[in-house]
């Protein structure tokens, strides 16, 4: 019972320098168009929104959604990447390592 109990917190512990180090990190997903880019920390908190004076016109406002959504896509993906290389070779001492 005791040695499960300090595996949890050991796992707590990595959890939290896990959290820590992704809040270092940061990545831009942007749109297909380009019109659109995201920058969001590791986390996935966002950083900075940056939209082309273009899609600012509201007879542009679905572009822009669609935009938005591709620039938001792209982000998550890069984190994904970004928390799996932190995670298989980070420096974390994750169980199963």
């Amino acid at each position: 019972m005791l040695d499960q109990l300090k595996q949890m917190k050991n796992l707590r512990d990595q959890a939290k320098q896990l959290e820590a180090m992704l809040e270092q990190e940061s990545v831009i997903g942007t749109s297909s168009v380009n019109k659109v880019s995201i920058e969001m920390n590791g986390n996935q908190k966002i950083l900075n929104i940056n939209i082309d004076p273009v899609l600012l016109n509201p007879d542009k406002k679905p572009e822009l959604e669609e935009a938005f959504k591709e620039a938001h896509v792209d982000c998550l993906e890069k984190i994904k990447g970004l928390m799996a290389s932190k995670l298989t070779g980070g420096g974390l001492n994750l169980p199963g390592q």
